[in-house]
């Protein structure tokens, strides 16, 4: 099976800090349905099923520990995080 996987479909243009997601015109927006970039978290939520939410989580925690974050949130909105990080980190533990 091929299974679609963030890595492949976050790009700086899709991706955001500091809410879950945003809505076209860049406002904040708690719905996945509608926005149009979402925050790392909210992308685990969108590619994954519910089953694998927590694990998928978990590895990235695992990955971030060492960087001083505890949780995917934390690390995803960090001043000092950037895209560039985010696709690092997802393309490492393939994601």
């Amino acid at each position: 099976m091929n299974k679609t996987k963030i890595k492949d479909l976050i790009t700086r243009d899709n991706w955001c800090q500091g809410t879950g997601a945003r809505d076209k015109y860049d406002r904040p927006n708690a719905s996945l349905r509608n926005a149009r970039k979402w925050c790392l978290m909210f992308w685990i939520c969108k590619v994954y099923s519910p089953e694998e939410i927590d694990r998928v989580r978990q590895e990235i925690c695992n990955e971030i520990l060492n960087k001083g974050f505890s949780e995917v949130s934390e690390f995803n909105d960090h001043t000092n995080t950037s895209f560039e990080d985010v696709k690092d980190l997802v393309t490492k533990l393939d994601i």
